[in-house]
């Protein structure tokens, strides 16, 4: 009798690993990370069924925003990489409290079949009927960070009343014992900008001249002209201070145009320059921008600034006068990288004022006619309740042995990819039908349509125009005149 071993097949472990944060560095806060680390810890080095990962931490640093956490960014780093299966953290406070954020992450990772399980709220992500309750669990998550975030803000206007000042290291200073001391290196370095401005020099001809002349910005890297103007709008460098310049929300960091009290602090530490000097540069940056600025333009100089990004770099367009005095002169937007440092730091293509308004037109008439292509908000819903009921079959199917591991995650992958789909339709019809009635189409660009834009990219002689709606054109374009192609004049 022939008796042959049959080789067990090996079961593959899912990869596992948890996160932990915590948002102060107070003592109270250190224990609960200590617990929370040495519980996913011990609950894990010495289990068999799974391969532990590890433990992904950040520690002191707040739940608003993803893109401040390390520990989490190195986790996610590794999710894409395909090397986690499985994501264990405590709640979804500690996870995130920003709620867009965080269903951005549970859907990209459901499609990659990765799953994030919160273990207060009981909530597993690969469940299809998980969506409601996590989005639930998110709101009340931002409302308490938002009612937290309010407190705090409240007592720091409070302290900037009472005239205590709150700040930071800025170049030609230290920070000694929470004061602002004069770092005589440094300040050789502002006295020389406030010399070059007063003396008529634009902010690209200082830029070059402190670069010809050795000078570095704090942070290292090269001068640019956000660099130049923060500095000399600076009041702290004439020896004042004003509280409450900014203030954030949910989404971003916002500059205080008098929508919430500032309060300035006279003589609060000892001055790089004078105040003389100081004021005419105030004086000098209000008249050159007067000159330029339209009419009735409170805060931007136009309407698409800032909407306008290079699609090479990054970097944001700006306006300006090209060939000016010549047959040729005319009104471009360029890559603010490539003005100042020229073609070998960006390759980007200029494109003409009139050429972008006359394509954004365009577009913007088309987003409002592909909304109104599409059923209304109960008919998707209905459809996304369909899909989310095939993929529940589909897992019952397989749990019942009718169909193979293999075809039923195929054919979930195929359905996921349909329910995020239509999870953003379903988005961009509620955005529709906030803005219904507010946007109206317009053959000339008006405040309203530059508003509607939420950004365009210019690339390789296209722009890709996005809408508020989650509607986006690709349209391809050029600068020249009959026969020109693409910007550059054809050869006969």
């Amino acid at each position: 009798m022939n008796i042959q071993e049959i080789p067990t097949k090996k079961v593959e472990k899912p990869r596992v690993c948890a996160y932990v944060r915590v948002s102060t560095d107070s003592d109270a806060q250190e224990d609960s990370f200590a617990f929370q680390s040495n519980y996913w810890q011990n609950r894990f080095e010495n289990d068999e069924s799974v391969e532990y990962i590890g433990l992904f931490s950040d520690e002191g640093i707040g739940g608003a925003f993803m893109k401040k956490r390390d520990g989490l960014k190195r986790m996610f780093q590794k999710v894409r990489n395909g090397e986690i299966d499985r994501i264990y953290t405590k709640s979804v406070s500690r996870f995130a409290r920003n709620k867009v954020e965080l269903m951005e992450v549970v859907r990209e990772f459901r499609d990659l079949g990765v799953e994030i399980i919160f273990e207060s709220e009981n909530i597993h992500t690969l469940d299809p009927k998980c969506g409601l309750i996590l989005t639930v669990m998110a709101s009340l998550a931002e409302e308490e960070l938002l009612s937290m975030s309010q407190n705090q803000k409240w007592a720091a206007r409070k302290r900037f009343a009472n005239g205590s000042v709150e700040l930071a290291r800025i170049l030609g200073y230290d920070m000694v014992d929470g004061k602002l001391v004069i770092n005589e290196k440094e300040a050789v370095i502002v006295r020389r900008i406030f010399e070059l401005y007063l003396q008529g020099n634009s902010f690209r001809t200082i830029c070059h001249i402190l670069e010809n002349e050795g000078y570095t910005p704090m942070h290292g890297g090269r001068w640019s002209k956000s660099t130049i103007t923060g500095m000399l709008r600076n009041e702290k460098y004439c020896g004042d201070s004003i509280m409450q310049k900014s203030y954030s929300t949910m989404k971003v960091q916002k500059y205080n145009y008098g929508e919430l009290p500032k309060y300035y602090i006279q003589d609060n530490h000892e001055p790089i320059v004078s105040r003389e000097d100081y004021q005419k540069a105030q004086e000098i940056m209000i008249a050159r921008g007067n000159k330029y600025r339209p009419r009735g333009s409170p805060t931007a100089l136009y309407p698409l600034s800032g909407k306008l990004i290079c699609g090479e770099c990054g970097t944001s367009f700006k306006r300006k006068t090209s060939a000016h005095g010549t047959p040729y002169m005319c009104i471009k937007w360029s890559c603010r990288k490539k003005d100042v440092y020229g073609v070998k730091e960006c390759a980007s293509h200029d494109i003409k004022d009139e050429v972008v308004t006359r394509l954004l037109i365009e577009a913007y008439n088309e987003s409002l006619d592909a909304n109104n292509d599409v059923n209304g908000i109960t008919e998707q819903e209905e459809v996304l309740r369909k899909l989310i009921a095939n993929e529940q079959e589909l897992r019952q199917l397989r749990a019942k042995g009718y169909i193979s591991e293999s075809k039923c995650r195929e054919e979930t992958d195929k359905i996921l990819i349909k329910i995020k789909e239509q999870e953003t339709l379903i988005k961009n019809l509620q955005t529709r039908d906030m803005v219904k009635g507010k946007y109206k189409k317009s053959d000339k660009l008006t405040e309203q349509m530059a508003e509607f834009l939420v950004k365009a990219i210019v690339k390789e002689w296209t722009i890709t125009f996005e809408f508020q709606n989650g509607y986006k054109s690709t349209k391809e374009y050029t600068n020249g005149r009959a026969g020109n192609v693409n910007g550059k004049l054809c050869k006969h």
